[in-house]
């Protein structure tokens, strides 16, 4: 409803004569804010985006390579992306259907931009994931927050858990992994990951994870952290409590 709203204002007159009348028609629609944000990204795509690295400029696969530790059991997991002018191109059909089109056109291309829009976003976060730079690979962990995990990106995070060697990236990956529902695949692939980690704040947030997902299968993992003599004495302790709960649940 907001973008038919907004929509129907970019059409008007007086956004045509006045484009700073925006400001106060969000100002008197503050519910329109988000729909005008989607608008605004689709025409950046217009032009550079030198903040993003490998940004894609045509039709073409982007994998998430596999390395490191894991090379030997690598999958290259490949999706197919859309092009930069397509999505800006449904920015600028949608200032023009609803003058051109019947209303229920003009809705379905609205929906259809938005899908390029969500489309472009994970796009956006699996490139910053796959960044030199520790603070843009951060940043994709705040790109998440209001995107849906797909199979391609969730085989990003789980890379990142597993070899990114920042600390705070391996952190932002299992706090994104871990915000919703865990299915069984992913909890496999996370008990797995458990193997990579030599961060002591880190063991301890996957052994709390295990705690409460109870997944008695990381019991191995957690015993085996237990018995690293190098480990700090609080994180043993706490170490042996979430074993001994565990346990606890198992039998009963």
């Amino acid at each position: 409803m907001m973008k038919e709203k907004l929509m129907d204002f970019l059409a008007s007159e007086a956004y045509r004569s006045t484009p700073k009348s925006i400001e106060d028609f969000l100002r008197a629609n503050p519910g329109c804010q988000p729909a005008w944000e989607e608008i605004q990204l689709g025409w950046e795509l217009l032009g550079e985006r030198p903040a993003v690295p490998m940004m894609p400029n045509r039709l073409e696969e982007l994998s998430v390579p596999r390395s490191g530790k894991r090379a030997e059991k690598a999958q290259t997991i490949t999706l197919r992306l859309p092009r930069w002018n397509i999505a800006a191109g449904w920015v600028l059909l949608g200032l023009m259907v609803g003058l051109l089109w019947p209303r229920s056109s003009y809705q379905e291309a609205i929906a259809q931009l938005s899908e390029e829009l969500q489309q472009t976003r994970l796009t956006m976060q699996v490139l910053y994931l796959q960044s030199p730079d520790a603070s843009q690979r951060m940043f994709a962990a705040s790109l998440s927050q209001e995107l849906p995990i797909t199979d391609f990106t969730q085989e990003a995070w789980l890379q990142a858990l597993e070899e990114d060697p920042s600390l705070s990236v391996r952190m932002a990956a299992l706090d994104v992994l871990s915000r919703d529902k865990i299915g069984p695949s992913l909890k496999k692939r996370l008990i797995e990951a458990m193997a990579y980690q030599d961060s002591p704040m880190l063991r301890i947030e996957m052994a709390e994870l295990a705690k409460h997902q109870k997944w008695s299968e990381a019991l191995p993992q957690l015993q085996q952290w237990s018995a690293d003599e190098f480990s700090p004495l609080p994180l043993l302790k706490a170490l042996q409590n979430i074993i001994d709960h565990l346990e606890q649940s198992k039998k009963s």
